[in-house]
């Protein structure tokens, strides 16, 4: 009977931390409809931020490795694919801009002809508070997303646009 009730204990303890797990809801729309509501764990070491989002969901597609760079204060910085020739019909360009806070507030691709990836044209917009707010495609608006956050400041939901509808929304839950 001892036996039975510390297995009872353990199972009890176990079942309640795989409840209190952090998860992500994953809501899918079809027309303005929920067509289909998904959950992942999440592990409790993990940072739920823009790049957790980008490396298990592959949104946004395209992110630079930092948002923030004290040295690009108000510049605009652009790499181009190879030296030579800079030419838009076999070679690619990205360029990154930098406000007066050294905050990136546009980011660029330019493709070429012969490149096997399609050209973009990002803007991040941002809180009063420093976050990132949106970040949107300008080339045909097809793709936006927009965070919210918990009043704590962490990363709530990432809402993922395309060509003005909302497509699906990625939310932190417990």
């Amino acid at each position: 009977m001892k036996h039975l009730l510390i297995l009872l204990i353990a199972f009890i303890s176990l079942s309640a931390s795989a409840f209190a797990q952090r998860q992500i809801q994953q809501t899918k729309y079809t027309n303005g409809t929920v067509s289909n509501v998904s959950y992942h764990n999440v592990p409790d070491t993990a940072k739920i931020d823009l790049y957790y989002f980008t490396a298990h969901y592959y949104k946004p597609y395209h992110v630079p490795e930092r948002f923030i760079e004290q040295a690009y204060r108000d510049t605009i910085i652009s790499i181009w694919g190879n030296d030579n020739p800079h030419s838009m019909e076999n070679n690619w360009q990205n360029s990154y801009y930098y406000d007066r806070q050294s905050r990136l507030y546009r980011y660029t691709y330019s493709a070429c002809l012969i490149c096997s990836s399609m050209a973009y044209d990002y803007t991040v917009t941002y809180t009063s508070t420093g976050q990132i707010e949106s970040i949107t495609n300008l080339i045909n608006m097809k793709d936006a997303y927009r965070f919210r956050y918990t009043a704590s400041g962490e990363l709530q939901a990432m809402d993922i646009y395309s060509l003005d509808r909302l497509e699906s929304t990625l939310a932190v839950v417990r």
